[in-house]
């Protein structure tokens, strides 16, 4: 079967941390006293260098092994980060899929996606086409994106978890702290 959207292909080429990153340090690491982190869908593993220069424990998993992370982690972690994975994945079944299989190695995880009216401005402005839930973002890269609200994200949270009193706000995006129950 042919693959008709690749969502590596989003995965940004970065200097600096993420906004996530910045946040899970500043803010959660003390509030949870998280000391080992696994990115889930690290791409090319700016984050995860950024963690570990922080002194935090930290593995990257990305699926696509060119990056490098393609090794899946044999230990748990404090905190789980799914940032700008789910939104890049054009099914339902594969954004669960995606965080069952991250809900595996913590019983915390922070997942952040694009907003809904981020995404529904950018595809109006950019000319992006609707296709499935979502819209391409590059038909010729093959690459797709699915603005979330928060009650979306639930929608896809494994059973076992529900969502943290611990609020977490992300410019531009949407993001929700999930524990297990």
């Amino acid at each position: 079967m042919e693959k008709l959207v690749f969502p590596e292909r989003t995965a940004k080429t970065r200097t600096t941390p993420s906004l996530t990153a910045r946040i899970v340090k500043e803010k959660l690491v003390s509030q949870l006293k998280i000391k080992k982190i696994l990115d889930w869908g690290c791409g090319k593993g700016r984050d995860v260098q950024f963690y570990q220069k922080s002194g935090l424990k930290t593995t990257g998993f990305d699926p696509h092994e060119p990056f490098g992370f393609a090794q899946k982690p044999k230990n748990k972690f404090d905190l789980v980060v799914v940032s700008y994975v789910i939104n890049a994945l054009p099914s339902v079944q594969e954004r669960r899929r995606c965080l069952k299989d991250a809900a595996e190695f913590g019983s915390k995880m922070l997942i952040v996606t694009r907003s809904e009216r981020e995404v529904t401005a950018r595809a109006n402005r950019c000319g992006w086409k609707k296709w499935e839930d979502g819209y391409w973002s590059s038909e010729t890269k093959r690459t797709f994106q699915k603005g979330m609200t928060q009650q979306e994200i639930i929608k896809y949270v494994p059973k076992g978890f529900k969502r943290s009193e611990v609020q977490i706000k992300v410019k531009d995006a949407t993001a929700i702290l999930i524990e297990k129950q």
